[in-house]
Order: structure tokens, then C-alpha cells, then sequence
């Protein structure tokens, strides 16, 4: 294999193993000693089909580096990287005549290793020419071995059979939390957002006015409730903190060992050293949950509805397995644990649906929407390079530079981020996806790259109303 292709390989690798250690906390390091890691991932061709019908409204960034546009706006340039970077690194838009795994072609721009290896041909998410070595590929996460042991002895569920309704609020919360949180909602006209360039948290109104700065600091899983933020502290130790909104004034929740935390009606889900740790909001003692303190696998991802808890079965920071996309379900009644699916990676609960990147392999996966109360499956036929977002309604994912949505059957591109982003020079191999009322907000990471090295990084808020 050339030498620029194993140094890809590596970096994937390595975003990939940042993603579990991100949602896997401190510990997650323990996990690496133990179990192997190697895994690479795939891109694929960009759709090209556009109808914009969206309008912008405004955006907006932090401080450094400064360029007005007509429009009105900052641009900031920032030397931090986000350290939930992983999953959406190894992840590339599919486009809706996307050559099969198997169609494979070999020419001259796609060498051939030792072996005679063929390469498959395809369009990365810069629109760039690249190469994708089959025999690697079919090497990935293969699944006709069968279940591992830990997961075997679970009890199986269909997922159709699943009561897991979640109102819009909840999709909404659902959605910005399954985009690592750097914004959330109120449900009450406010939207809460980490500056990754200024490191600091902001509060502003819906359409992004009414900026203001609410603490020091940036964060990841920013979750709203009853006044209070929620929230891990990126520039403070990674503690979980409470922002109490209107007096400004911080308390640490947690600054044991912990990964990701969800709230819920229950209290606060905390994916700890110790276990799955459910704590109180006023401060009662945490609880462990058993079904989930399985010492060969660890619970990551979460989305939750009222009834349960779905996750990604993940040990430590082994890539190859969190790969396998084992899928499996906590019901807070039964206080069991079911397994639901292999290859159902980075499960988002929202209304009636259940979406998940879902298929024979990961090298064949793509975004399913799954209709819980009608038992329907509809595969849209994308790989999600960026993430997707859903209001239990409508569906939004990104496609390389495209804005794509699914609502009522009909899957269709819709916007063109290119346009409305900044004029800067830059890639842009990172987008969030989030929502708050009529508007839908995404960050942008940006990257200078000179030679193989990464120059310079830069972060863009934008926002466009769902209605005008």
C-alpha cells in the first residue's frame, strides 16, 4: 500500500479512537490497553442535485482573526481542535447513483499494491480523486462470525417492536445532543452555544440575536433545564458543570471519571468509571445502573425517550469494534439491557422514527429511517459525512457541501452550504447539525492545509430559518 494511504489510514484511526474517547471520558484510556485497535473508513461521491429554497438569516463566530462581509460577521481563526471530531472524520456523503461496493475498477490513477489489490475509485468529501483499497475494505468489521459473547447472551428485540415515541422537544434535545451538544435549546425562544475560538458560552435568541455571554469557558453536551445548563467543561478539566442562567453562577456536578451524560425525567445519565450512573438533580446520592455496568462492553452514543435508552456497545477505545455497530436498548421498567442490531451505529430517537447509519457492513451502511408506529424502513441512501438532525418530522443530513432532507416520504437536497459560508480559504471536513424552533444551525470547521499538515483551524456558527 503506498505510503500516503497508510498515513490516512492512521489518522482515521486516530479521529476515530478520539470519537470513544470523547463519549468514554477518562477511562476510556484503561479500555485501550486491553483491546486492539485497527480500522479505516470510506468516502464516497458527493449528490449533486440542488434546489435552494432556504434563506439565511445570519451567523455568527468568535473572536481572532477578523473579515467583515457585506452581510455582517466575524470569521475567527483558532489553533484548538474539537475533540469530538472522530466519528464525522470518518464519514463521507454518498450520492444517489453511488457505484455498489462490488462494481470495482482499476485504471491508471488507481495503483495496485504487492498483493495486486485492486482499488476501488471514488470522490472524497473535497471533491478530490481518491482510492480505496478493496481488500482493506473487505477486511473491516466483517460480520459472518457472529455475535461475540457479551453480546450473544442478550435477550433479542426487533426494533419494530420498540415503544419509543419521543414528543418534538425531545427530538430536538435527542438531535443536538447526538451532534456532540456545542448548541442547545430552551424550547422557549433561546439557544445556548459553545465559541470554540473565544472558548466561552453564549446565549442569544433563535434568529441569533440578543448575543450574549453567559461564562468563560466552551463545552460539549450543552443540555438545558429548568434554567440550568448542563454541560462538560472543555476548558475546565472536563468536569460536568451546572450554569445556573440567570445568576452566571457555576457548580461542578461530577469531576470523577466520566464520558458522556444525558438528561432525563429520571436525573442525570452519567457514563462513568464505575458504571452508568444515574444522579439527582438536587443532588442525591447516584445510583448505578446494573444492567449497564457490563464490564465487556460500554454503553456510547445515547438517545432516550421516556420508556429507554438506546447506545453503541463499544470496549474502550477499540475502533474495530465500535465499528460492528452492536445496537442495544435499556428499558427503565424491565431495567434490562436488549440487543437490537449489529451495524446500527449512532442511533438518534425522534418522533415516531428511529435513525441509524444501518446495513450489511459498514462499507455498505447508509442513513435508514426507521418508522417505529408504521414498522417501515426507508433507506435514504446516503453515508452522512457530517451528521444528521431530526424534529420527529423532517430529516436533515448533510452530503459533502449539501444540505439534504427527508420529510414525508420525499428525499431531496435542498441548500447549498458552500454558499453560505465564508469566503476564506479553507476545507471544510466538519459540519454539526442542530435545531431550535424555525431555525436549523450548524458549525462549521474550517482548515487551512499546507503540504500534509493542518495550518490553521477556524470555527463558523451559521443559521437559516426553516420557514422564509
Amino acid at each position: 500500500m503506498r505510503e500516503n494511504e497508510k498515513s490516512m489510514e492512521k489518522r482515521e484511526h486516530a479521529v476515530n479512537e478520539e470519537l470513544l474517547k470523547e463519549v468514554l471520558g477518562e477511562y476510556a484510556e484503561k479500555g485501550s490497553e486491553a483491546f486492539g485497535q485497527e480500522q479505516e473508513e470510506n468516502e464516497q461521491e458527493p449528490g449533486k442535485r440542488i434546489n435552494s429554497r432556504m434563506k439565511r438569516t445570519f451567523w455568527y463566530y468568535g473572536g481572532g482573526r477578523k473579515k467583515i462581509f457585506a452581510i455582517g460577521g466575524v470569521c475567527a481563526a483558532s489553533a484548538v481542535a474539537l475533540l469530538s471530531a472522530g466519528i464525522w472524520s470518518m464519514q463521507s456523503g454518498r450520492g444517489q447513483e453511488q457505484r455498489r461496493d462490488t462494481d470495482l475498477v482499476v485504471t491508471d490513477s488507481a495503483p495496485q499494491d504487492a498483493e495486486h489489490a485492486q482499488y476501488q475509485v471514488y470522490m472524497n468529501q473535497y471533491g478530490e480523486e481518491a482510492t480505496f483499497s478493496y481488500a482493506s475494505a473487505q477486511s473491516q468489521n466483517g460480520t459472518e462470525e457472529g455475535l461475540p459473547e457479551e453480546i450473544a447472551v442478550l435477550r433479542g428485540e426487533e426494533w419494530s417492536g420498540l415503544s419509543a415515541r419521543t414528543d418534538r422537544e425531545t427530538a430536538i434535545r435527542n438531535s443536538n445532543y447526538h451532534n456532540f451538544g456545542y448548541l442547545c435549546a430552551d424550547g422557549r425562544g433561546k439557544v445556548y452555544y459553545s465559541d470554540l475560538t473565544e472558548h466561552a458560552i453564549y446565549m442569544s435568541n433563535e434568529d441569533g440575536s440578543g448575543r450574549e455571554k453567559l461564562t468563560d469557558g466552551a463545552g460539549s453536551y450543552l443540555q438545558e433545564k429548568d434554567g440550568n445548563l448542563y454541560y462538560t467543561a472543555l476548558d475546565e478539566g472536563g468536569v460536568i458543570m451546572c450554569l445556573n442562567i440567570a445568576a452566571k453562577e457555576k457548580t461542578v456536578i461530577m469531576d470523577a471519571p466520566h464520558g458522556e451524560f444525558l438528561l432525563t425525567g429520571e436525573g442525570i445519565l452519567i457514563n462513568a468509571e464505575s458504571g452508568v450512573l444515574l444522579l439527582g438533580y438536587e443532588g442525591a446520592e447516584a445510583q448505578t445502573i446494573e444492567a449497564m455496568s457490563d464490564k465487556d462492553w460500554q454503553p456510547a452514543l445515547f438517545t432516550a425517550s421516556d420508556e429507554m435508552v438506546l447506545f453503541n456497545a463499544v470496549q474502550g477505545t477499540n475502533v474495530n469494534y465500535y465499528l460492528q455497530g452492536y445496537l442495544l436498548c435499556y428499558n427503565k421498567t424491565k431495567e434490562e439491557v436488549s440487543y437490537l442490531g449489529q451495524v446500527m451505529m449512532r442511533p438518534l430517537l425522534a418522533g415516531d422514527y428511529l435513525l441509524a447509519v444501518k446495513g450489511e457492513s459498514m462499507k455498505q451502511a447508509s442513513l435508514h429511517v426507521m418508522d417505529l408506529a408504521a414498522g417501515t424502513d426507508t433507506d435514504l441512501g446516503v453515508w452522512p459525512f457530517d451528521g444528521f438532525t431530526s424534529d420527529g418530522t423532517a430529516v436533515f443530513y448533510t452530503r459533502g457541501g449539501l444540505l439534504g432532507r427527508y420529510q414525508d416520504g420525499v428525499n431531496e437536497e435542498i441548500l447549498n452550504l458552500h454558499e453560505q459560508e465564508s469566503e476564506l480559504m479553507g476545507q471544510c471536513p466538519d459540519r454539526y447539525l442542530y435545531l431550535a424552533g424555525d431555525y436549523l444551525y450548524w458549525l462549521c470547521r474550517r482548515q487551512v492545509v499546507e503540504g500534509e499538515e493542518v495550518a490553521e483551524i477556524f470555527y463558523e456558527w451559521h443559521c437559516i430559518s426553516m420557514t422564509e
